[in-house]
């Protein structure tokens, strides 16, 4: 399978995750994530954290390293980054990407 780098951001957790996306805009959606999902949310925010206990990955559109999603992240071991402008607008939930967390970079799955 190829890859495409689609997004660009700020790495805050290190770690390489390929999994499903589950795109949340808001915090009423965190009750649908799956175990090993990698978040996309618009913005940090507490009650996010508790989809962290699910999930593989974390990525943000806006924050900084000390936004809290980050720093829970940061904790948890969890690959995460921020800055990821526009992330919510490239990806859907299902699609399958990898997320280096260690360079801050998003490559889409190319399905065969």
């Amino acid at each position: 399978m190829a890859e495409e780098k689609i997004l660009q951001g700020l790495p805050v957790s290190g770690g390489v995750i390929t999994g499903k996306v589950r795109v949340i805009n808001d915090v009423r959606g965190i009750d649908d994530v799956q175990f090993g999902e990698i978040l996309v949310v618009p913005k940090s925010h507490p009650n996010y954290a508790v989809g962290m206990m699910k999930a593989g990955g974390l990525i943000c559109e806006e924050g900084g390293r000390l936004a809290h999603l980050c720093i829970v992240a940061l904790e948890m071991g969890i690959p995460c980054m921020t800055q990821a402008k526009n992330a919510m607008k490239f990806m859907e939930t299902g699609n399958i990407i990898t997320l280096d967390a260690n360079e801050g970079v998003v490559y889409a799955r190319e399905q065969n």
